[in-house]
C-alpha cells in the first residue's frame, strides 16, 4: 500500500480568542486542504498576555465544528 504525504497547520492561539475565531480559522485550514491542524498546550506560554486556551476543550470546538481534518496539542 503506498503512503500519501499529508500536510498538517499550525494555529497560533492569541489571548482570550473566542472559539468561534479558532474554530473558523480550523475551518479556513480544512478548506485549503489541510489534513490536520495543531494548536499549542496552554502550558508553553509565561505570561498572562500571551495565555491560550486550554488544548482539550479548543480540541473538542474545532472537531465538532469540521468535518474531516484531525486535531492535535503539541
Amino acid at each position: 500500500m503506498k503512503k500519501s504525504v499529508r500536510f498538517g497547520c499550525r494555529i497560533f492561539l492569541s489571548a482570550n480568542e473566542p472559539f468561534r475565531n479558532i474554530v473558523k480559522r480550523a475551518q479556513f485550514c480544512e478548506k485549503q486542504g489541510f489534513d490536520s491542524v495543531l494548536i499549542d498546550d496552554h502550558l508553553l506560554y509565561g505570561t498572562e498576555a500571551a495565555a491560550a486556551p486550554e488544548p482539550i476543550t479548543t480540541l473538542a470546538a474545532i472537531a465538532a465544528g469540521t468535518e474531516g481534518s484531525e486535531s492535535e496539542s503539541q
